[in-house]
């Protein structure tokens, strides 16, 4: 899959609102890891209807519980109080979180000023990374596409991204998708090995 440098363009205002506990280099990772994915489903859509992708940091997540994603070594499982509360599908819960809409013209993503609400049963990408991660060598990002994806507007998908920091560099280690990634055949690309 095409490279995407998504950090470039979606970091500075997603840094302005990182405190001293956020690893921006993680938020580099991440971004870059989930935006390319969305990037790579939204050019592959056979027709254009509007997208929204928000972005925001969770610093609740659901505890304790004895799930686990276990994947490269294990995560915990990243679940909010969102949602279904208090099970495994709960959406994590921003403290704040920033939107931006996809744009086939320019074929990336742009800011949408604050405030503004999306529209409803327009497709909406939401990510969530846990708060606080300068303190951890691993975090967990929890992401799905609703009502659907672009490339299948009415099946849900939710991602789960797992990052281990090695020294000062953050990496992409595991990557989960439910129902299942089968989405990514469609565009083309398919998704990296991790």
């Amino acid at each position: 899959m095409e490279a995407v440098d998504a950090w470039s363009m979606l970091g500075p205002l997603l840094r302005e609102r990182l405190d001293s506990a956020d690893d921006p280099e993680l938020w580099a990772c991440a971004i870059n890891a989930v935006m390319r994915d969305a990037t790579a489903l939204c050019r592959a859509a056979a027709s254009w209807t509007p997208i929204t992708a928000e972005i925001g940091r969770c610093s609740h997540w659901l505890r304790p519980h004895q799930s686990r994603w276990t994947a490269d070594g294990g995560f915990a499982w990243p679940t909010g109080y969102g949602g279904g509360k208090f099970s495994r599908a709960g959406l994590p819960e921003w403290d704040w979180s920033l939107r931006w809409r996809w744009s086939p013209d320019e074929g990336f993503w742009l800011a949408v000023e604050p405030g503004r609400r999306p529209e409803p049963g327009k497709s909406q990408f939401r990510v969530a990374i846990p708060a606080r991660t300068r303190w951890y060598p691993q975090a967990a990002v929890h992401t799905i596409w609703r009502p659907g994806t672009p490339v299948r507007p009415s099946e849900h998908l939710v991602q789960f991204y797992g990052f281990r920091r090695g020294g000062a560099e953050w990496a992409t280690t595991a990557y989960l998708a439910m129902p299942s990634d089968g989405v990514y055949e469609s565009t083309g690309a398919g998704l990296d090995p991790i």
